[in-house]
């Protein structure tokens, strides 16, 4: 599992994490999904829709629901109005067809 810096930023297509099959947070978390037509679409729908989103997948292959939102249900340090669950790390499984990131609410992201 690697340990990698959190960057935030949806203009920065860099920061975007490819061939992801699998993300969640690291305790207590829901997935929301929402329609999306790109990568990009899905990491705005994160850091701009509601609050406490930790990260994002975008699968374009799933044309029902191809972004998923992680969503902390659970409490965490650091609550505030953009995150009133606090903060928590995300974790990502490579090995699919996905494009994730970090959300608002990510405090690390591990990639395994």
């Amino acid at each position: 599992m690697t340990l990698q810096a959190v960057i935030k930023d949806c203009s920065n297509t860099s920061s975007f994490h490819n061939s992801i099959e699998w993300v969640g947070a690291d305790s207590g978390y829901n997935a929301a999904y929402d329609p999306a037509n790109s990568a990009g679409e899905c990491c705005n729908r994160c850091f701009l829709g509601d609050a406490g989103c930790v990260g994002w997948l975008y699968n374009a292959t799933n044309k029902y629901t191809p972004c998923t939102k992680i969503m902390l249900k659970d409490d965490h340090p650091g609550a505030d109005s953009k995150c009133p669950k606090g903060y928590a790390g995300l974790s990502l499984s490579s090995g699919g067809n996905g494009v994730a990131g970090v959300g608002p609410c990510s405090n690390d992201i591990n990639i395994g």
